[in-house]
């Protein structure tokens, strides 16, 4: 499935839209690939309160 930048824009705008699950999916694998051992919950943590717990 392909979505637009400007869909995605419109979604990003949008508070707990799909949009926010399409970035921590994203950000987890692309991540992954380069190594990273963060979690998902690790990457949420970080992106809603800047800080990643251990």
């Amino acid at each position: 499935m392909k979505i637009s930048i400007n869909a995605m824009q419109k979604l990003s705008k949008i508070k707990n839209s799909v949009y926010d699950a399409i970035k921590i999916e994203y950000l987890y694998h692309s991540n992954k690939l380069e190594g990273s051992t963060f979690s998902k919950e690790n990457l949420i943590d970080l992106l809603e309160q800047k800080q990643v717990n251990r």
